[in-house]
């Protein structure tokens, strides 16, 4: 998914909620549209995300790696 979450631990989601004071609708803006590939690795094209991951960038290489565990 290059904008929006997959699978989300309850308990974590509130927690980070809490700490951060967000409301349910930021929360549901990260969620919806800041998370997958943006929200690693800073892009929501995998193709920027490939070319960064060969320039060694570190969030490109952790959205990389974790696209592939989850298809």
């Amino acid at each position: 998914m290059a904008t929006r979450s997959g699978t989300l631990d309850a308990g974590m989601l509130l927690a980070y909620m809490r700490e951060r004071k967000l409301s349910i609708e930021a929360a549901e803006a990260i969620i919806a549209g800041a998370s997958g590939l943006l929200g690693l690795g800073g892009s929501a094209d995998m193709r920027e995300i490939v070319r960064r991951r060969e320039e060694k960038d570190a969030r490109a290489q952790l959205a990389y790696d974790v696209s592939f565990i989850v298809s």
